[in-house]
């Protein structure tokens, strides 16, 4: 139990240095990161349109 605090302590600084360093790398590329969200969020309007459309029917 007592050797379990330290390794946790250990996985959350390494997560907050790699929270540091990922933002860096991510800032460049929002371009195709905005197109896939934007993507994504239409067809998940689409298939709730689509959805919604088949119970009113029903």
């Amino acid at each position: 139990m007592m050797a379990a605090v330290p390794r946790m302590n250990g996985v959350s600084e390494t997560q907050s240095t790699q929270s540091i360093v990922k933002p860096e790398k991510l800032r460049p590329t929002p371009k195709w990161a905005a197109a896939f969200l934007v993507v994504l969020g239409l067809g998940i309007v689409s298939g709730l349109v689509g959805l919604t459309v088949k119970l009113v029917k029903n």
